[in-house]
């Protein structure tokens, strides 16, 4: 009886759950469900959409990146992709080439000219190294480089005025101090990071020297000034015109005997000896006897 009672109540508590599931199911409830479960579907399905697209994306950015190898591309590639990490990096590589190359590279010459334009280019490598302080905040590596390279740049720039014939300088050591402290503070637990760190003691407690140093190292040479010399004096030498040369005429032209005058007047040269010369007689040769057997 028992076991009975068990199986109907079983029986019981399948067709309750079975009328549960339909009336769950029927009528704007079944719809709702659908459009929910469709919702979801959609956004998985433009999630991954989006997803590849903006990988693609970047790898495009990175390979243009590669492709720009020279300043110009470097430039232009800047100016497309700026505020994008790809931007600035490319602003890293054009920072490195102003200050490097086109910059502190070109200052081993006795050209004046050349070495203006040196010293311009490393200042245009410390206004993009200042933008990227603030751009690669979360890159700790290339922040370091960028306070180490505004570094370097200040030092350089120490000797040179700001204005032609000025006595203010164009860098900074303070400024350099105050960099050298950043880059520091990046990784300090570095053997480079207390490098300089030590080199930003030692600028602040030898900075009059420094400053003086890097002015007899980088004095720009005078140009030289070019003598204005008087043009050389002009000589008019006048031309013979066709008119002026006088061309001789027929009748006083010396004449000439068409045949070639008198034969006998000259006579011809004398042919060479058609017999050839006696050749001296051969001597008896002896032939050597055969050897004996």
């Amino acid at each position: 009886m028992k076991a009975e009672e068990r199986k109907e109540l079983e029986k019981n508590s399948l067709e309750k759950a079975i009328l549960n599931l339909k009336t769950l199911f029927s009528g704007t409830r079944l719809y709702t469900i659908i459009g929910v479960i469709a919702l979801i579907v959609a956004s998985v399905l433009l999630w991954n959409y989006f997803s590849r697209e903006r990988t693609s994306t970047q790898d495009q950015i990175f390979l243009d990146l590669e492709n720009a190898d020279s300043v110009e591309k470097l430039e232009k590639y800047i100016t497309t992709h700026r505020g994008t990490t790809g931007g600035s990096v490319a602003k890293m590589h054009l920072a490195r080439i102003r200050l490097g190359k086109e910059g502190i590279g070109q200052l081993v010459t006795n050209n004046a000219k050349q070495r203006r334009e040196a010293f311009a280019s490393i200042d245009q490598a410390r206004k993009l190294l200042i933008e990227l302080t603030s751009e690669l905040k979360e890159d700790k590596t290339l922040l370091q480089e960028c306070y180490r390279s505004l570094a370097l740049a200040e030092e350089t720039l120490v000797s040179v005025p700001s204005t032609e014939g000025g006595t203010d300088s164009w860098g900074s050591v303070d400024k350099a101090v105050e960099y050298y402290n950043a880059a520091a503070a990046v990784f300090p637990d570095l053997e480079v990071s207390k490098k300089y760190k030590e080199r930003a003691g030692k600028l602040s407690s030898e900075k009059d020297q420094f400053i003086a140093m890097q002015k007899a190292i980088y004095t720009l040479p005078e140009l030289p000034v070019e003598e204005k010399k008087d043009p050389p004096p002009t000589v008019n030498i006048p031309m013979p015109t066709p008119k002026d040369v006088p061309i001789p005429k027929i009748d006083d032209l010396p004449k000439v005997d068409p045949k070639g005058g008198d034969p006998k007047d000259n006579p011809a040269p004398k042919k060479d000896d058609p017999t050839p010369p006696k050749t001296p007689p051969a001597k008896d040769i002896e032939t050597p006897a055969p050897p004996k057997k």
